[in-house]
């Protein structure tokens, strides 16, 4: 029966001590994978990704300064894997030729104001109303202003 506790008790203090073992190496682990990254250039070409890595292991560090590792080592686990999609990114962008641009943010647009709208021009009357399609017949029937009946008036 003494034996029983004792072995039971060894156990416990034996699970006990793995958590900062395990988080020691994962954090170690998403140190070296966010290195592997800085080198690659994600912080030009994959910048979330880099900085999610980079926010993820401060986290880890911090959760692992209070004993609470459990949380450091799950922090750990996605600094690691930012860091790795960080570090493919950038190593595909450079494969690719793109520079000063992220892998993942697509092309920039033009902004509003530089593109215009075209209508087409009426020339036949420009003082009247444009006429609208009547949706009951299909979208194919105009409806002239004069046949719109106006809305029930407010008192």
């Amino acid at each position: 029966m003494g034996k029983l506790i004792v072995g039971s008790m060894v156990l416990a203090l034996s699970a006990m001590a793995c958590g900062p073992s395990v988080s020691h190496s994962r954090v170690r682990a998403a140190q070296v994978a966010l290195a592997q990254a800085k080198v690659a250039g994600a912080q030009e070409h994959a910048p979330f990704e880099y900085v999610s890595a980079q926010e993820y292991l401060f986290k880890a560090r911090f959760q692992q300064s209070y004993s609470e590792f459990r949380t450091a080592i799950d922090f750990a686990e996605k600094s690691w894997s930012f860091a790795n999609q960080a570090r493919k990114k950038a190593e595909l962008a450079i494969k690719l030729g793109k520079t000063g641009q992220s892998a993942s943010t697509p092309a920039r647009r033009q902004p509003a104001t530089s593109r215009r709208a075209v209508f087409p021009t009426d020339t036949s009357n420009s003082s009247e109303k444009p006429s609208q399609v009547d949706p009951s017949a299909g979208g194919a029937q105009p409806i002239s202003p004069v046949d719109q009946q106006p809305g029930p008036s407010v008192p």
